[in-house]
């Protein structure tokens, strides 16, 4: 008979309901550990199912605790079931009302006023105030089935995290931040940095799937460890094994140097969720020249007026412009071009007169059409990265569609040129803007991937966004066909009569004033 030694390092609990939110609101129960997701990722129909299914006494998961023992205290960190406890705490100090549309929403319950009546009540638009005494008292008194994991090491809550949402939804940047235990308390806390807050184009979408996380890493990589450069899970793996405290602290300064200098209406547009990185870099460099930091603002003012545009000989005479549309724009030899790019103009604005030392950018355009740019793919001479993160980024494509055949479908679909990476892209776009628990995330895997293609190959993405956030709203009950090609035809008619009536918008706006 096999002896687990790890069976007492678990202990299975109940608590009342009402007693979990208190703990869950002093932080008895902890919800503040940095592998934490943010809360409020469930839509408004899957907060009032769980109010419902409390009230109801129906059966919820289990919550999970990670048990981490100091020298003279202890913490009971919060695992797993965030986002249930923040919704549930919400209704009880009615913040929400369930709403209209809430499945099986008639309870019956008894009523203790000594008549010993069956009352019918509807929950349907209540909020906790609103609720019965006995309901209020069924929700406060509903069992919470509670697993704690004692004596827990940083890496063991990583593991545990990490096997819990294997079970749940997690988008791409949430999932890439488990890999990072060791710095992740350095990267939230510049993820906080108020230069996100007061400058740069983040979206409330993005900020909300923690994109920002990935920001950090990227700029991570590329200012101090961009001979290694690497995506996806792979760059977490590495920045976990490789940060220095040192470089968070020095990123931080800078970022601090530049929200003084960078106007939000102006230069700072050009700080997103795509080339953030690139220009943090770029501003890395430019503190070894012992100038002002006006002058760097300067320079960003100058590159959005004219010199986007600049060619270059070296790059067959392509502009920034030309290798920013390319959507491959994680690839290291693009990477390494544009911060390349950006540095030579930012040198000769600012007249900074120096010996060259760019040497290990390598050549990268070859057969340049009109509106495209073909990458030079990696040889077995210059690849990039060991066979082991090539495996790493093929499983995380491969995770974060869900199937190979999505890639093909696409190819298909949209052009036979897009590639794992673009898909990758494609994902960070859809988690973003689309509730990962929707029946449109959950059945339109391919068709979304595959508009998502479309609208940036068309350069669109930006429309797209607001399109798809509608079109989510207008489709919550909607049952969708089991063929992608089905729904991705009624999508991309959808998307380009939302084009058209744009177009036709601007149209009109430019016959009136003239």
């Amino acid at each position: 008979m096999a002896v687990m030694l790890g069976r007492d390092k678990v202990v299975k609990t109940q608590l009342m309901l009402g007693t979990v939110i208190k703990q869950f609101r002093t932080n008895v129960i902890n919800k503040n550990h940095p592998l934490q997701r943010k809360p409020d990722q469930w839509s408004d129909e899957a907060k009032s199912g769980l109010a419902a299914s409390v009230i109801k006494h129906e059966d919820i998961d289990s919550i999970k605790l990670c048990e981490q023992i100091y020298e003279n205290s202890f913490t009971n960190w919060l695992i797993d079931g965030l986002q249930r406890l923040t919704v549930l705490e919400e209704f009880k100090n009615n913040v929400f009302a369930m709403g209209k549309s809430l499945r099986m929403p008639m309870i019956a319950y008894q009523a203790e006023d000594g008549s010993g009546n069956v009352v019918e009540y509807d929950l349907r638009g209540k909020k906790y105030k609103d609720l019965p005494d006995e309901l209020r008292e069924e929700f406060d008194n509903f069992q919470v089935d509670i697993v704690k994991h004692l004596d827990c090491t940083n890496e063991e809550i990583a593991y545990h995290i990490d096997r819990y949402n294997k079970q749940t939804s997690m988008n791409t940047n949430q999932k890439n931040v488990l890999m990072m235990y060791k710095v992740v308390d350095s990267l939230k806390r510049v993820t906080k940095n108020r230069f996100f807050l007061d400058c740069g184009e983040y979206t409330a979408p993005e900020r909300k799937k923690e994109v920002l996380n990935r920001v950090v890493e990227e700029s991570l990589m590329l200012m101090f460890h961009s001979d290694s450069w690497k995506k996806n899970a792979a760059m977490a793996k590495y920045l976990n094994e490789n940060a220095a405290e040192e470089e968070f602290n020095i990123l931080e300064e800078e970022l601090n140097r530049l929200q003084k200098v960078i106007d939000q209406d102006t230069n700072g547009q050009l700080f997103n969720s795509k080339n953030s990185f690139i220009w943090l870099a770029a501003f890395h460099k430019f503190t070894s020249y012992n100038i002002e930091d006006i002058k760097f603002a300067d320079f960003l003012n100058e590159f959005q007026g004219i010199l986007h545009s600049k060619t270059f000989k070296e790059y067959d005479n392509e502009s920034f412009d030309t290798y920013d549309s390319n959507r491959s724009t994680k690839d290291k030899k693009v990477v390494m071009a544009k911060l390349d790019m950006v540095t030579k103009l930012m040198e000769e604005y600012l007249h900074i007169n120096k010996e060259e030392t760019h040497s290990e950018i390598e050549e990268v355009v070859e057969n340049t059409t009109e509106n495209t740019v073909q990458i030079i793919s990696e040889t077995e001479n210059n690849t990039m990265s060991s066979n082991e993160d090539d495996e790493t980024d093929s499983n995380i494509s491969e995770q974060n569609t869900g199937s190979s055949d999505v890639l093909q479908f696409v190819q298909n679909s949209v052009a036979e040129d897009i590639e794992n990476e673009d898909i990758s892209e494609y994902q960070d776009f859809v988690d973003v803007y689309i509730d990962i628990n929707s029946s449109l995330y959950k059945q339109c895997e391919a068709a979304l991937m595959a508009l998502t293609a479309y609208a940036y190959k068309t350069d669109k993405d930006e429309e797209l966004a607001t399109w798809i956030e509608q079109y989510q709203k207008n489709s919550i009950d909607k049952t969708y066909s089991s063929s992608q090609e089905v729904n991705y035809r009624y999508m991309k008619r959808d998307f380009d009569n939302y084009i058209n009536f744009l177009n036709n918008m601007e149209k009109g706006r430019t016959a009136s004033v003239n």
